[in-house]
């Protein structure tokens, strides 16, 4: 909806589904009904369609965006769950040769990420800003950026206060554009992570969190092969140094190929190796490969199906597991999603989605003078929901 040089778009969807093991127990897993109420809104400035174009670019322009899931559970005992995201983005003087960028984001998810006592409080809060500078030549055959980015994330629960963390990055990007829809890319960053809780009063200083700080980078190529086929193809490195030692080394790979054999249809292949700070272990490599495929019918009726594989390594952790195993886990995952618009602002929506967690590593904690704990990572999860949805 139009209003001056803004554009809003109020919406809301309604759904009813199952959740089959919502705390992710591996064995007697606890399931149940679910309704899920999201109402969400945007503002922005004009965009391109709604642009009477001509003139020049403007000074400013800015999105923002805000959802608020509300999850209702009937068979567990936490029955009712909120959680939310908001998203801003400031752009002054786009499109010229030095402009400057924001991008800020608040997040809430309150769904158990891990098997626990069922009166825990899982909330999860994440506030991240970057700031970015961009440069770039009037035709934008090159671009590049500085910046830098803050992230504090804390958690709403006691036991679970270890693992509040600040991170500080700096970042730095270039992209020459040498065939039209096609460039060379550069990315690069720093990134300290600093654990602002105290550990438990569990092992002593096999317990601590432990601060570190990450350096990567990585080259290649992203854009158009051809009309209907596109690519992005990127090799890198990543070190992780903590403090304290347990460092971690190791090359990153990023390819994935898109092929649109019709308007209607698109389709896309990729595997990633990536290197990233972990709350387990404080890194874990992943190596993933995923499939996806958009088919959209007679204009109304569009359907998403995906898959993936993903192999996940953990660093060795001494208060998770006092015996400093490895941990490696092998994970499926496969969604099927479809929506059908009865009419530009109305729609109903299906959503069925699964994940097998498989390994044989188990949690062997003590704390303080109790026994040990043993427990199983492994587990299956299956989601389905159907709703409506209005949006304008």
């Amino acid at each position: 909806m139009r209003v001056g040089d803004l554009e809003l778009h109020p919406g809301i969807r309604a759904e009813a589904g199952y959740d089959s093991n919502v705390y992710l127990a591996d064995t007697g897993s606890r399931g149940s009904s679910v309704l899920r109420v999201t109402p969400e809104f945007s503002v922005s400035t004009l965009g391109a369609q709604r642009s009477e174009g001509g003139g020049a670019p403007p000074t400013l322009d800015f999105d923002l965006g805000a959802s608020v899931p509300v999850y209702h559970f009937i068979d567990v005992p936490q029955r009712t769950l909120v959680e939310a995201n908001a998203d801003l983005g400031l752009r002054l003087l786009p499109e010229r040769p030095v402009s400057l960028e924001f991008e800020g984001r608040y997040s809430r998810s309150a769904r158990p990420f891990t098997e626990g006592p069922l009166n825990v409080r899982y909330g999860r809060n994440t506030l991240d800003a970057a700031p970015r500078l961009r440069f770039q030549t009037s035709g934008g055959v090159l671009k590049a950026s500085v910046g830098g980015r803050y992230a504090y994330t804390f958690f709403e629960e006691g036991i679970f206060n270890p693992y509040d963390t600040m991170t500080y990055a700096a970042t730095v990007d270039a992209a020459w554009e040498f065939l039209p829809k096609t460039a060379l890319v550069y990315e690069g960053e720093v990134a300290r992570r600093d654990f602002q809780g105290t550990a438990p009063a569990s092992a002593g200083a096999t317990g601590l969190r432990r601060d570190g700080t990450r350096w990567q980078f990585r080259v290649g190529m992203n854009g158009a092969l051809s009309a209907r086929l596109s690519a992005t193809a990127m090799v890198g490195y990543v070190a992780a140094l903590f403090d304290g030692g347990s460092d971690k080394d190791s090359p990153t790979l990023a390819l994935q190929l898109r092929w649109r054999p019709s308007d209607t249809v698109t389709t896309s292949v990729g595997y990633d190796r990536t290197l990233s700070a972990a709350y387990q272990g404080n890194y874990q490599i992943s190596d993933r490969v995923n499939a996806k495929v958009d088919l959209l019918m007679a204009g109304a009726f569009l359907l998403t199906l995906e898959g993936n594989y993903t192999h996940l390594q953990f660093g060795a952790d001494g208060i998770l597991d006092g015996t400093q195993r490895a941990r490696a886990d092998h994970r499926l995952g496969a969604r099927l999603s479809g929506e059908y618009r009865f009419t530009e602002w109305f729609a109903i929506t299906a959503d069925v989605s699964g994940t097998k967690v498989i390994t044989d590593y188990e949690f062997q904690s003590a704390i303080a003078m109790m026994p040990t704990v043993v427990d199983p990572v492994r587990y299956d999860r299956f989601n389905a929901f159907v709703g409506l949805r209005i949006f304008y």
